[in-house]
C-alpha cells in the first residue's frame, strides 16, 4: 500500500534522522533498502553489507544487481518495471553471501512512498532470506516426483495385472462355454438315450403285437386277436404319455390353467395321497389357510403333487412322515437368483416332504434331469421330476429341492400370486383370521391346531421379519398373537407397536415365558405355560370389543 512521505518513520528512515528509528531498523533479520522511483540503489541496512560485502557506494543505482545470481537478473530487472505499472514490486532472487560465495533465496518486497501531490518518490523494500523454504520445496518436489514416479510404474503394474486377468477371464469364460456345450451334449445324449429306450420298447411291443395279429389272420383265427389289438394300443398309449412327458420337460405341453388355490387342490388330493402311499406312511397337512390364488393346470398341478408324494413313499421303504404344507410367502430377487424369467413378488407354495433317507449333493444337483433316477431298474422312467420342472416353469413358477442325507427331502413348488379368492367373503359369521407369530416350532404347531379347532383361521410366521412381510402384501388377519422374545431385531412389543402404527384398532396379544418389564396400554400379556382356554378367551374378547356395534 502507497504510503505518505509525512509519515513520521518513513521520514526519518529517508532523511537519516531519529537515531532510534535507525537503530530499530538495523536489529532487524531482514536486509532494508531505499531505492529512487525508477529503482536505482540509494541507501541499505548494514545488514545488506554484511551480507553481500557490497557496500552503499557499490550498490549505488544497478550496482547492486551484482550480488543476484546471473539467472535471476532479467526477473528482477522485469519486476521493476511492472512494479511502476501496478505499484508494487514483488520477486524472489538468490543473493551471493560474501562469506562463502554461495547463493540463497531472499523474497524482496517494495512499496513505494508517494510526495505531496501522489506521485512516487520514492521505494522502501526488505529482503527476507526463505532459503529454508526453497529447501523445503525442492524436498517436496523431489518426492512428489517420487511418489509420481512410484504411482506411474505401480499404474502400470496394476494395468499389466488387469490385462493379465483380462486374458484369464476370457481364458475361463471359453473353458467353461466348452464345458457348457459338452454339458448339453452329454443332457442330449442321455435324452435321447432314454427315448431311445423307452421307444424301442413300445415298438418292439407294437411291431410284434402286429407281426401276431398278422399271423393269426392268415391262419383264421380270428378269435385269438383281441388280446394282441390289447397289448399294441397299451404300446401306442404308452408312446404318448412317453411324448406328452418330454412335452412337459420341454414347456411345450398343452396347459388349461385356472385361478386355483393350492390348499383346495391338497385337501382335495388328502385321501388319494394317503390310500397311494400305504398305511406305513403317516401323512400330515399343514395348511396356511390362505387366500391367495394361483394360475395353473389344477390336473398337472394334482398330477405333480401326486408324483412327488409316490417319490416320497420311495424314498421311506420302511416307513416314515409324509408332510404336505401350503404357504403364502414374498420371494425377493436374492431367493430368485438363478431363476430365469421370474420376477420377485407375491407366492403361494406346496411343500412335499419325507424322512427318507436324503441325497447326495451329486443326485440332488442332477435331480431335474430327464432320465436321470435313482430307482431300481423297472420302477420309474427318470422323467417324473423333470416333467414336474417343465409344468412349474412354463406356469410362471419356481421349484426347488432341499436335501440332506439322512435327514430327508423337501420339494417346494412356488407359483405365483394372481388373485384373491372372493369366494369366502369376510362377515361377522366368519371364521376370523389370527396371525400367529411364534419362534419356538412346537409351541407355533400346537397352537395352530389348538386354534383351527376352534374354528379360527391361523397364519403364521416365526418371527416379526416374516411377520411384516406379510402385512406389506396385503395379507388380511382379525387379530394379533405374538411371543415377546423374537429372533432379530425386532420383539413382540415392537412389532405391536409397528402394526398399531398401521392399523389403531387391530386387536393384539402378546404372551411371554418371562417377566418383560415393557407393556403397551390396552395390550394383554399371557404368561407361559397357559390353559389355552385363556388365549381363547382373550382373543374372542378383544375381536367382541371391536365389532361394530
Amino acid at each position: 500500500m502507497p504510503r505518505r512521505n509525512e509519515d513520521h518513520l518513513l521520514d526519518s528512515l529517508a532523511g537519516g534522522g531519529e537515531m532510534g528509528a535507525r537503530a530499530l531498523l538495523e536489529g532487524i533479520p531482514q536486509l532494508v533498502w531505499r531505492a529512487a522511483e525508477d529503482g536505482a540503489w540509494r541507501w541499505a541496512s548494514p545488514q545488506w553489507t554484511a551480507f553481500t560485502g557490497l557496500s552503499d557506494a557499490d550498490s549505488r543505482d544497478a550496482g547492486w544487481f551484482r550480488a543476484l545470481h546471473q539467472d535471476d537478473r532479467e526477473r528482477a530487472a522485469r519486476a521493476w518495471r511492472e512494479a511502476r505499472e501496478r505499484g508494487e514490486y514483488h520477486v524472489d532472487f538468490r543473493l551471493r553471501t560474501a562469506a562463502s560465495g554461495e547463493y540463497r533465496w531472499f523474497q524482496t518486497r517494495a512499496t513505494p512512498m508517494l510526495d505531496s501531490e501522489g506521485g512516487v518518490h520514492e521505494w522502501f523494500g526488505t529482503c527476507t532470506d526463505i532459503e529454508d523454504q526453497m529447501q523445503a520445496r525442492r524436498v517436496l518436489a523431489e518426492l512428489g516426483h517420487e511418489l509420481e514416479s512410484r504411482v506411474e510404474e505401480r499404474t502400470r503394474e496394476l494395468r499389466m495385472a488387469m490385462e493379465n486377468l483380462r486374458k484369464e477371464v476370457q481364458q475361463r469364460e471359453r473353458a467353461e462355454e466348452r464345458l457348457r456345450q459338452s454339458e448339453k451334449l452329454k443332457a442330449i445324449g442321455q435324452l435321447t438315450g432314454g427315448i431311445a429306450h423307452d421307444f424301442n420298447n413300445m415298438l418292439q411291443t407294437i411291431s410284434g403285437s402286429l407281426g401276431v395279429i398278422g399271423m393269426l389272420a392268415q391262419q383264421g383265427r380270428i378269435d385269438q386277436l383281441d388280446g394282441y389289438i390289447e397289448r399294441a394300443n397299451r404300446g401306442v398309449t404308452r408312446a404318448a404319455a412317453l411324448t406328452h412327458r418330454l412335452l412337459a420337460f420341454g414347456r411345450q405341453q398343452t396347459l388349461e390353467p385356472e385361478a386355483a388355490s393350492l390348499d383346495d387342490i391338497v385337501v382335495g388330493m388328502e385321501d388319494m395321497i394317503r390310500r397311494t402311499v400305504g398305511p406305513e406312511i403317516e401323512v400330515e397337512l399343514k395348511l396356511c389357510d390362505g387366500d391367495w390364488l394361483v394360475m395353473c393346470d389344477t390336473n398337472q398341478m394334482e398330477s405333480a403333487l401326486l408324483n412327488l408324494c409316490i417319490n416320497a413313499r420311495d424314498a421311506m421303504p420302511n416307513g416314515g412322515w409324509l408332510t404336505v404344507t401350503t404357504q403364502e410367502n414374498v420371494l425377493a430377487d436374492l431367493d430368485l437368483v438363478n431363476e430365469e424369467g421370474v420376477a420377485p413378488g407375491r407366492f403361494s407354495s406346496v411343500l412335499v416332504s419325507d424322512t427318507g433317507g436324503g441325497m447326495a449333493e451329486e443326485t440332488l444337483s442332477r435331480a431335474f434331469e430327464p432320465f436321470f433316477t435313482t430307482k431300481t431298474e423297472g420302477r420309474g422312467t427318470g422323467l417324473g421330476l423333470s416333467q414336474i420342472y417343465g409344468f412349474v416353469r412354463q406356469s410362471g413358477g419356481v421349484v426347488k429341492i432341499e436335501s440332506t442325507v439322512g435327514a430327508g427331502t423337501t420339494v417346494r413348488i412356488s407359483l405365483p400370486y394372481v388373485a384373491t379368492r372372493t369366494d369366502r367373503a369376510r362377515s361377522g359369521d366368519d371364521e376370523p383370521t389370527v396371525l400367529l407369530v411364534e419362534d419356538e416350532p412346537d409351541v407355533r404347531e400346537l397352537t395352530v391346531e389348538q386354534l383351527r379347532a376352534a374354528r379360527f383361521r391361523v397364519i403364521e410366521a416365526s418371527n416379526a421379519d416374516a411377520a411384516m412381510r406379510l402385512t406389506k402384501t396385503g395379507t388380511h388377519f382379525d387379530v394379533l398373537v405374538s411371543d415377546v422374545r423374537l429372533p432379530g431385531g425386532m420383539d413382540g412389543v415392537q412389532l405391536a407397536e409397528t402394526m398399531r402404527g398401521a392399523r389403531p384398532d387391530l386387536p393384539v396379544i402378546l404372551v411371554s415365558g418371562f417377566a418383560t418389564g415393557r407393556t403397551l396400554p390396552g395390550i394383554p400379556i399371557i404368561d407361559k405355560p397357559y390353559e389355552f382356554s385363556v388365549l381363547l378367551d382373550q382373543i374372542r374378547t378383544n375381536l367382541q370389543d371391536r365389532r361394530p356395534s
